[in-house]
C-alpha cells in the first residue's frame, strides 16, 4: 500500500466488498449511490452518497469502477461496571475502547494504520459541566486503547469516546454513562 502505482490501477481486490448492478438506460442519468455499513456493526455505522452521471452502453466498470467510501472509525467504549462507589472511582476509572476503520483492519503501532498517529480520548463530564479530557493510549493488543482517570464526585457521568486521525479526518464516536454512588 506504500508503493506508488499508476493512474487507473485498481486498489480493490477479488476478496473486496463490492456490488454490481446493471441499469436500463435510455438516456443519461444523474444517478445517486448510497452505502451504509458497516452492517455487523450497526450502532458504529456511517452512512455516505455519492453522485455521478450514467450514459446508457458506457460502462462504470474500469479500473475500481465507482468507488464509494465509508469513512472513519468504528469505536466501541467499555467500562468494566456502569456503576461504582465514590471510593472505587477515586481509586480510577478505567475506560477501554476498541477502535477500527471501517475496513475492519487492525490498529496497531507502526502498522498501516498506526495506533501511534491516532488520538484516542475520553471526554467527561457531569451534567452539563466539564470534568476533563483523557487520553486513551494503545494496550497492546490490536485496536484495543485503554485510560485511567479518577472522579472524585458522586452522579451521573457521560464518557464520550473518540477517536480521531489527523491526517485524514477519520473520526468515531461511542458514549457511555457511569453512575458514581455516594457511598
Amino acid at each position: 500500500m506504500d508503493a506508488p502505482r499508476k493512474r487507473g490501477t485498481p486498489l480493490a481486490a477479488e476478496t473486496d466488498a463490492h456490488f454490481s448492478a446493471t441499469l436500463e438506460l435510455d438516456e443519461p442519468r444523474y444517478v445517486e449511490v448510497t452505502a451504509f455499513g458497516p452492517l455487523q456493526r450497526r450502532e458504529g455505522a456511517t452512512k455516505t452518497s455519492m453522485t455521478q452521471w450514467v450514459v446508457p452502453g458506457r460502462h462504470l466498470t474500469g479500473g475500481d469502477g465507482w468507488v464509494v467510501e465509508l469513512a472513519g472509525f468504528f469505536v466501541q467504549g467499555n467500562l468494566a461496571a456502569s456503576s461504582v462507589s465514590r471510593a472505587e472511582a477515586g481509586a480510577g476509572v478505567t475506560v477501554e475502547a476498541e477502535v477500527v476503520p471501517m475496513c475492519g483492519c487492525p490498529v496497531k503501532p507502526g502498522f498501516y494504520w498506526d495506533a501511534d498517529e491516532y488520538e484516542v480520548a475520553a471526554l467527561v463530564k457531569r451534567g452539563d459541566t466539564p470534568i476533563g479530557r483523557f487520553p486513551l493510549q494503545y494496550a497492546d493488543t490490536a485496536s484495543d486503547f485503554a485510560g485511567t482517570f479518577s472522579l472524585t464526585a458522586p452522579g451521573l457521568y457521560d464518557i464520550t469516546v473518540y477517536a480521531y486521525d489527523p491526517e485524514s479526518g477519520n473520526t468515531g464516536v461511542d458514549r457511555l454513562t457511569l453512575t458514581v454512588a455516594d457511598e
